[in-house]
């Protein structure tokens, strides 16, 4: 290892645990080097506040003004794009964090992110269509997608072995959902994954088909451009009328906006997408994931289930097992009311209008009735 590069290794060994955010970074902070003139060792060595603002700053400028772009569909043109350039500099910043001090005075100077425009917003519908349109991998791909809303290097360093797992303890446990932990590498931030019915049921039958070609990642050499290529291809043959651009990140964009209008909170919005939550506010959200994974459960079967009617050889299936999941999820809940609050007066907080008795009463037929169904769906 070179003495002048030792900074540069050690920054990305130890900020990045993914062989692709590392690779990623390491272009970025080599575009700035080969601008400066300067290596990792000087940097650290010539370290001041004053001296790495002011080289950031001119470094966005150069990105943002300067720079001809060499390839793509801008090639000749001058300038990044503002989310580009904002990507390169926060490569140079992480460095400096890193090896010497964060550097300061830099709010409101470097761009800030800019909302993508003239892109496809894709519906439930849409999403439905492509499901049905897919074949076995394929079917994988979109309901996992869909399900966890994971940005594409993060999907594409899935890992065989951990989602085997998770499909098999869902399995044995007899479980419609199975919630997990995870980092999310792009930012550090802690993300809790949700895998849905069926997600869990396309990740096992993907699983199944491809076993014999037993490789550590879930996806088989798949590259952002082919994740891309694939949701293309299947919104072109689900004969979807797009309104814009279409790539894999509209599917993280999609599972936000379901969650914030099905009754999620900010918190666990945040926590299922892996967007950072201040460690003083998570102090104070205590039950946050076992909240989350419960209201997540109670939107998917309208909101976000792509397992549409459309198709009439499937319907009464499908119908039937729809039924037996929301019977289920039902039958839990009641049973948790049950364990949780024993008396209507501790539930509601008002004057009982019926004797507690009666209510016990009244709630176990309940139960009993959609234990009933549970079992008739079941045969």
């Amino acid at each position: 290892m070179s003495n002048e590069n030792k900074p540069l290794n050690e920054w990305l060994s130890t900020w990045y645990t993914k062989d692709s955010t590392r690779n990623m970074q390491k272009r970025h902070f080599e575009n700035f080097l080969k601008w400066c003139k300067k290596t990792p060792s000087q940097l650290v060595a010539e370290f001041s506040q004053k001296s790495a603002r002011d080289l950031i700053l001119k470094f966005q400028n150069y990105l943002k003004n300067e720079i001809v772009l060499e390839r793509g569909a801008r090639k000749g043109e001058i300038g990044l794009s503002d989310n580009a350039t904002r990507s390169m500099v926060n490569a140079v910043r992480a460095f400096y964090s890193s090896q010497c001090q964060t550097v300061t005075g830099l709010r409101k100077k470097i761009l800030s992110a800019k909302k993508a425009k003239g892109e496809h917003a894709f519906s439930l519908s849409d999403l439905q269509k492509i499901w049905h349109v897919s074949d076995t991998r394929d079917k994988a791909i979109i309901s996992v997608g869909c399900s966890l809303g994971w940005e594409a290097s993060a999907f594409l360093n899935m890992e065989r072995p951990f989602f085997e797992n998770l499909v098999k303890r869902a399995r044995s446990e007899d479980l419609d959902f199975i919630a997990f932990d995870f980092l999310r590498e792009k930012t550090g931030a802690e993300q809790y994954g949700i895998l849905t019915p069926c997600a869990l049921d396309s990740l096992e039958r993907w699983l199944t088909h491809a076993d014999s070609q037993r490789k550590k990642g879930l996806w088989n050499g798949l590259t952002s451009d082919g994740l891309n290529k694939i949701l293309k291809r299947l919104t072109k043959e689900a004969s979807i009328q797009t309104i814009g651009r279409v790539r894999w990140h509209l599917l993280r964009k999609w599972l936000m906006s379901t969650l914030a209008r099905n009754g999620l909170n900010e918190w666990q919005v945040k926590i299922i997408l892996g967007k950072a939550i201040p460690t003083t506010d998570l102090t104070y959200l205590q039950n946050i994931k076992e909240d989350s994974l419960e209201a997540y459960k109670r939107a998917y079967p309208l909101a976000m289930s792509l397992v549409s009617y459309s198709n009439s050889n499937a319907k009464e299936e499908s119908m039937k097992q729809l039924t037996l999941r929301l019977a289920r999820i039902f039958a839990e809940h009641i049973e948790e009311d049950m364990r949780k609050y024993p008396s209507v007066k501790k539930r509601a907080k008002l004057e009982p209008i019926s004797t507690d008795k009666a209510f016990a009463t009244l709630e176990k037929d309940a139960l009993s009735e959609v234990k009933d169904i549970i079992k008739s769906l079941s045969e």
